[in-house]
């Protein structure tokens, strides 16, 4: 990496770093920083190239979470901060919310700005179904991901969604159209269907 991409790099994360600071007032403390560091030992794969950056850090404890541990901190944490910020978020959901208004069934979705997108899941009952769990165009899932697939879709439409799994697939409203839901990434509605 030449000097002026090191120095790109280093400029860029902390601008993330002074950001969180800046407009989220959550400067990021020493104290992050060597949770972040614990994170990084703990959980590496390669604990003799954390050793290696170690070295060529001098050993030094100011400079090993500054040049390791603040650059992925400020990332995660500004990544985070964005995502959930309502203020930045405000007229994408509103528009979400007057699109899925207007546009509340399976074909009149279809015809929103949003992306649309239908994924088939199927319960495997089988070995041989496992074995195969690419073969259609959607997805196969063992009987615990449909079990936990099931529950979070009826946690969708049902406040205290039934504990067993049969009992919340079959409470499930079929056809209908979800409110809108949040996640880190984007805001979407679900519409459960059912094939034989």
């Amino acid at each position: 990496m030449s000097k002026a991409q090191l120095e790109q790099k280093v400029t860029a994360y902390l601008r993330k770093s002074q950001l969180l600071a800046d407009y989220w007032h959550r400067p990021l403390t020493a104290e992050q920083l060597q949770a972040e560091m614990d994170r990084m030992a703990e959980h590496t794969k390669q604990p003799e190239i954390l050793r290696e950056l170690f070295a060529a850090l001098g050993n030094d404890p100011f400079l090993i979470p500054e040049c390791l541990a603040r650059p992925a901190l400020a990332e995660r944490l500004l990544t985070n901060w964005y995502a959930c910020d309502q203020t930045i978020h405000s007229d994408a959901k509103h528009r979400a919310e007057t699109q899925l208004s207007k546009h509340g069934g399976i074909e009149q979705m279809k015809q929103t700005s949003g992306m649309y997108r239908e994924i088939e899941v199927l319960k495997s009952n089988s070995v041989a179904d496992e074995a195969d769990r690419s073969a259609s165009r959607g997805a196969k899932l063992n009987s615990t991901e449909w079990d936990k697939t099931v529950q979070r879709l009826a946690s969708i439409y049902i406040e205290h969604a039934a504990k067993l799994p049969e009992e919340a697939y079959d409470s499930m409203p079929i056809g209908k159209v979800s409110a809108l839901q949040e996640d880190e990434t984007s805001y979407y509605a679900t519409n459960p269907q059912q094939d034989g």
